[in-house]
């Protein structure tokens, strides 16, 4: 019986031994491949004609800056909440960074609804209290100079700013639209 049991157990440990064993590479594979050019192109009579894709490209960059400053709202504002103005102006800023641009409204409009559109019904709800927060933000950092460079500096945003009074205008008219 204990011959059987150490014969089983050899056995299984020979064949366990040859699953993990890596067979040698042979010299075929082994080489590395001749690197090849690749083939060179024939000069053409005409030059190309350049793409004319700056608008859509454009248009692109501008809707996902809007998107952000979107998902930044329904994130990042967050109303009731320690802290919730200094996090409303830091996203007030992002707004009025993106309206600064003189983005296109049609397109702007656009997302911002189709954005407002696929909210969740909890984020729809709490969407105008957000709003609200934004607004007072909008108009302190685009009002008196006093007020604006308080809040800058509470919510660390030095650096940020002065907007325009046009920037100021898209930022509140986005937010309207919203609402």
């Amino acid at each position: 019986m204990k011959k059987a049991l150490i014969a089983v157990l050899l056995l299984a440990a020979l064949l366990l031994s040859a699953c993990g064993a890596k067979a040698a590479p042979d010299a075929e594979s082994a080489a590395p491949a001749p690197e090849t050019a690749p083939p060179a192109q024939a000069p053409t009579a005409e030059p190309a004609a350049p793409v004319q894709e700056a608008e859509p490209a454009a248009e692109a960059r501008e809707t996902a800056a809007l998107e952000d400053v979107l998902e930044q709202i329904r994130t990042g504002v967050q109303p009731g909440t320690a802290g919730s103005s200094l996090k409303a102006a830091a996203v007030a800023a992002a707004l009025l960074d993106w309206a600064q641009t003189a983005p296109d409204r049609a397109a702007a409009e656009a997302a911002a609804l189709a954005w407002r559109d696929a909210l969740d019904e909890d984020a729809r709800d709490l969407l105008p209290v957000q709003l609200d927060s934004l607004r007072y933000a909008v108009e302190t950092l685009c009002g008196d100079e006093e007020a604006s460079a308080g809040l800058r500096a509470d919510a660390g945003l030095e650096d940020r700013g002065p907007w325009s009074e046009d920037a100021a205008g898209t930022a509140l008219w986005l937010l309207g639209l919203l609402a």
